[in-house]
């Protein structure tokens, strides 16, 4: 553990890393912020510590190009730990929207600035997600395919549920996906906090847990919300 203050000590992190010097450098610089945790590439251990020290958010550090890392990362999020990132260098856009597909909620590029790294980590952590512009809006134009495949009569009939704020601030999201929090809550004219309460309610009623639930589910049900009003 650094000597350093950590500056946010109720955050804590699982990093799943291996013993490349890249990885190694991405700990040393996060226990400068965060309460980390490290863990091999074993993912039920992986899977052991997470149950454990229920972190608030969790860092694949493996390298994400080799079929074999992706695997195991698709495994680890079929198991239900959708609050995970990847940290990698050059990935193709390919691999990004494959596994942001599969539930991945960010990628943190090892060519980041440190200072945004640590603004990517805590809005992670908050539940939001991390995606650059370009990322976004492939997977905006990828909605066709998201649709034919995945939009259901019972997404339609969650939808109908929303109250009509609720319908509003849900139709909002969907026309800024990628956004963060402070700016939807501007488009609004709210404040965060009020924000954040409404996106709880939302969750339940559409059965999601997060933000990154309520993106992909927004991306295949996106020709319900009327933007003509």
């Amino acid at each position: 553990m650094s000597d350093q203050v950590i500056e946010f000590p109720n955050i804590k992190l699982v990093v799943i890393t291996n013993q490349s010097m890249l990885s190694a450098s991405l700990v040393v610089f996060l226990t400068k912020y965060f309460v980390i945790h490290t863990v091999d590439d074993d993912i039920k251990k992986a899977e052991r510590l997470i149950d454990e020290v229920k972190p608030q958010h969790i860092i694949y550090c493996l390298d994400a190009k080799s079929e074999k890392a992706q695997k195991s990362l698709i495994e680890l999020l079929r198991a239900g730990y959708l609050n995970t990132s990847i940290f990698a260098v050059d990935l193709s856009s390919e691999v990004q929207d494959k596994l942001v597909m599969y539930g991945v909620k960010g990628v943190l590029d090892g060519a980041m600035k440190p200072e945004h790294m640590v603004k990517a980590v805590r809005r992670l952590c908050d539940g939001e997600i991390w995606l650059d512009r370009k990322s976004t809006t492939r997977l905006i134009k990828m909605l066709p395919q998201v649709h034919q495949h995945f939009n259901s009569g019972r997404d339609v009939n969650l939808i109908k549920k929303l109250s009509s704020r609720e319908f509003e601030i849900v139709k909002v999201c969907s026309q800024m996906l990628g956004a963060t929090n402070k700016e939807i809550a501007k488009r609004l004219f709210i404040n965060e906090s009020s924000l954040r309460n409404y996106l709880s309610g939302i969750y339940s009623t559409l059965m999601l847990k997060n933000r990154h639930e309520l993106f992909l589910f927004l991306m295949r049900n996106k020709d319900q919300f009327d933007f003509s009003k």
